[in-house]
């Protein structure tokens, strides 16, 4: 038994470790998302419509190539949300990012914002309240560059 809970201790303790300090005292992002983020990352492609974005899967990191502009790249992807709650989208480059209900056209504000520190290659977080279920669009306007890397993940 004592063995047991010896190795318990050393395991959690040796995941701790690799999770950088900022991920961990962050108020929009976790060790878990930060388990999540490391993970590999599902591509996709934005589209220049918003009507036509494909849809990306909530808590994945998606690898994002934007549509290149002249000064900046932008795109839409869509995303469902299944739960009502609060939900963080963290990129690793500092975009604008524009939520859009689909179904009633309705914009929606960040409830927290920030930049997140010593979190590895995580940069940006913008918190969103969701009162009901559907489909919403994610608009980026980058002038950093044609790709990103994203998540959308439900805060618990």
């Amino acid at each position: 038994m004592l063995s047991l809970i010896f190795s318990l201790l050393l395991g959690g303790g040796a995941f701790a470790a690799d999770v950088p300090a900022g991920c961990t005292s962050s108020r929009n992002f976790s060790a878990e998302a930060y388990k999540i983020w490391i993970a590999n990352g599902a591509k996709a492609s934005a589209s220049v419509e918003q009507a036509r974005g494909p849809v990306v899967a909530t808590g994945q990191r998606i690898e994002l190539l934007l549509v290149s502009g002249e000064s900046s790249s932008n795109g839409f992807v869509k995303f469902d949300v299944a739960t009502p709650g609060s939900y963080v989208i963290v990129s690793d480059a500092y975009p604008r990012m524009d939520v859009t209900e689909l179904a009633s056209g309705t914009s929606f504000n960040p409830v927290d914002f920030g930049k997140i520190r010593d979190c590895g290659t995580v940069s940006k977080a913008l918190r969103f309240e969701f009162a009901k279920t559907g489909s919403y669009s994610l608009g980026f306007v980058s002038s950093q560059g044609q790709s990103l890397n994203f998540m959308i993940f439900k805060m618990p």
